[in-house]
């Protein structure tokens, strides 16, 4: 066996069968890795079932998926060479054509993932040697998302209502804490920083200094740096900052967190 050791956005070039493996993401032990290859050549994971093995149930809503997928997979070919040409005008201009898109496939997606209980269940990862197994129950956890961007909004609560999230949404500040004045306290609030009118810090101060939303757990997730803003990570601002682009399993993770009582 070859072994290699990469960084993020480095190549493995097997040009005899017209493949590159770049690497695209890595954290904790784990990494994301791009394949390009011809279609004729399949790609398996080792530690799935091959054709003929068992499948999650068949129905009309995979070939959409499959059709989304492509459809995605040209539209980022398109923002891969805009990139490389410096060309963000065209990718302004195919912007909505981009969201719409990747919203589209969200939809064909979460309608797959809806079938699995009427297939075959997706196994879990043993746990390791001497470890007990503690299985996270996120049903009925609810969480308040904060964000003016419709498009990341909707994409984030349908990837935590996935896993088992309950999600609600607001557009700003003002209709954040209407939603907290009338209804139960969720588990946390997701709050985005940069937003018009009631931005995050503003929303953050009036929970601070609400006696009852004091102790709610915030989570600020924002494209801004934390140090550029006047916000505070700590007991008089937010429990934790989520830099866009969101790793969404960190994400999950503080929310599990939550649910253990951490």
């Amino acid at each position: 066996m070859l072994v290699l050791s990469r960084k993020v956005e480095e190549q493995i070039v097997i040009p005899s069968i017209g493949i590159t493996i770049q690497v695209v993401y890595a954290h904790r032990g784990k990494a994301r890795l791009g394949i390009q290859a011809p279609r004729d050549i399949r790609i398996l994971r080792a530690e799935l079932p091959e054709e003929g093995g068992e499948k999650p149930a068949d129905h009309p809503e995979v070939t959409r998926l499959n059709l989304s997928v492509d459809q995605v997979e040209q539209e980022l070919d398109f923002v891969r060479e805009c990139l490389q040409q410096n060309d963000i005008p065209a990718l302004g201009d195919r912007l909505m054509e981009i969201s719409g898109g990747l919203l589209k496939l969200n939809t064909h997606l979460l309608n797959v993932v809806a079938h699995y209980p009427q297939g075959v269940e997706p196994s879990e990862p043993a746990p390791p040697k001497g470890a007990e197994s503690q299985k996270v129950n996120r049903v009925g956890k609810r969480i308040l998302l904060v964000d003016d961007n419709y498009n990341e909004s909707r994409l984030l609560a349908s990837y935590l209502k996935i896993k088992g999230v309950e999600v609600t949404t607001a557009a700003d500040g003002l209709q954040a804490l209407q939603f907290l004045e009338k209804e139960p306290n969720p588990d946390a609030v997701l709050l985005d920083i940069a937003m018009p009118e009631y931005d995050g810090n503003w929303t953050i101060d009036r929970i601070r200094s609400n006696q009852t939303l004091k102790n709610l757990p915030v989570f600020a997730v924002s494209g801004t740096l934390e140090e550029e803003t006047r916000a505070v990570v700590g007991p008089s601002g937010f429990n934790r900052w989520f830099a866009k682009p969101l790793d969404p399993e960190l994400l999950v993770e503080a929310i599990d967190g939550l649910t253990l009582g951490k």
